[in-house]
């Protein structure tokens, strides 16, 4: 972000601003930072809705282009209020009565998805979240040993529910993503790719640039609580956004079902005092994000966080110099 604000953050140089493409995580919290430091200058960027939408297009035996969805929320809580699919006179149809048919009657679904398919049952939509990750954010399925076992799916990744995904990965890739990137940043030229993938940003950098419209989803800033308009003014949202030469325009005026909007709500929370603390580097604001957290809140007492917190902080304190 000081890059951005010392070298070419500045409004009325050619028109145009800078955009920042963000796919780190905390994806909602790392967002919602940046543009409180640079209004607009920022758009998270994942993948779990445009992977989420094409296994359900599979799911309903249609290709992506006879496939449409409206999907929103927040990062890794985002709800398909919507799926359609053209059937073979054209018409749109509902694709929730099919697509929850095949959910229930297809064996390797049940595997990889067991606690997905379970929150669907619970509050009526699908959520874009993998099973494992899913569970990271939500008080119902990582406090008993039975649960874990229940829920835990497949093998595969993002279905473990014993760890974090992330931890996972981790373990499992400790030091090769580092040794990827240095053989990359080495070769004197990079391949080109003759067909972009599925992620985000290069589709958007061509619809800047070509004028070319592109509709995907981000997250974004909700401004004056006019995009998702249960959810706070202000907290970082992910909504569908079109993108042209003219900017990035994000879609608004919706309105979640209560259940969907009380979820969101427990974890717009967490993010509103992590991103206060990294603003204000208040330590007891990084307390109280992992006090509200629901995952940890179904597990530990208060007492018991602060203990965590504690340790966290003096096994990070090398990167955590500001809030010694």
């Amino acid at each position: 972000m000081e890059d951005i604000q010392d070298v070419v953050y500045n409004k009325d140089k050619n028109g145009n601003k800078p955009l920042f493409l963000n796919y780190t995580n905390p994806m909602a919290m790392n967002t919602w930072y940046c543009n409180t430091l640079l209004p607009d200058s920022t758009i998270g960027l994942c993948h779990g809705v445009q992977g989420t939408a094409a296994a359900l297009s599979f799911a309903a035996g249609v290709k992506m282009q006879d496939f449409s969805f409206l999907c929103v929320g927040i990062n890794h809580m985002a709800w398909f209020l919507e799926l359609w699919y053209k059937d073979l006179n054209g018409t749109w149809q509902d694709a929730y009565p099919k697509i929850k048919e095949v959910i229930e009657e297809t064996e390797q679904f049940q595997k990889i998805e067991r606690l997905r398919i379970d929150m669907m049952k619970a509050c009526g939509y699908f959520m874009t979240e993998s099973s494992g990750h899913l569970s990271e954010y939500i008080p119902y399925y990582r406090k008993r040993e039975d649960l874990l076992e229940k829920y835990k799916g497949s093998d595969l990744f993002y279905s473990n529910l014993k760890h974090g995904a992330y931890y996972d990965y981790c373990i499992e890739n400790e030091g090769k993503m580092e040794k990827k990137f240095e053989r990359k940043i080495r070769r004197s030229r990079l391949r080109i790719k003759k067909m972009p993938t599925t992620e985000y940003a290069s589709h958007i950098i061509n619809a800047l640039e070509t004028n070319k419209p592109f509709r995907f989803n981000g997250n974004v800033i909700n401004k004056e609580g006019g995009l998702i308009t249960n959810l706070p003014k202000g907290c970082c949202v992910e909504v569908p956004v079109f993108a042209d030469a003219h900017g990035l325009h994000p879609q608004g005026g919706i309105e979640l079902p209560t259940i969907c909007q009380a979820l969101c709500l427990s974890n717009i929370m967490v993010q509103k005092a992590a991103v206060e603390a990294a603003l204000e580097l208040d330590r007891e604001k990084v307390y109280h994000a992992v006090l509200l957290d629901p995952n940890t809140a179904s597990v530990c007492s208060p007492a018991e966080i602060r203990e965590m917190v504690d340790e966290m902080f003096e096994a990070e304190k090398k990167w955590l110099p500001q809030f010694i």
